[in-house]
């Protein structure tokens, strides 16, 4: 099993997003299959941070 830790200033709004995906993923198999899909594509060299975040926000709307 992996871990990863995350720091964040407590009032970040950063924070609140993280936190709030990470819910999401929680109550949500079929995203959490797709994020997973996602995820292993982006393990590439050439990371877009946009896109992933692009990506983020449609999982979101779509479950």
């Amino acid at each position: 099993m992996e871990h990863h830790l995350y720091v964040y200033d407590n009032h970040r709004e950063d924070l609140a997003k993280h936190i709030a995906f990470r819910n999401y993923l929680r109550t949500n198999s079929e995203a959490v299959a797709e994020y997973t899909k996602l995820k292993k594509r982006w393990q590439r060299p050439q990371k877009n941070v946009q896109l992933i975040l692009i990506v983020k926000l449609n999982l979101l709307v779509r479950y």
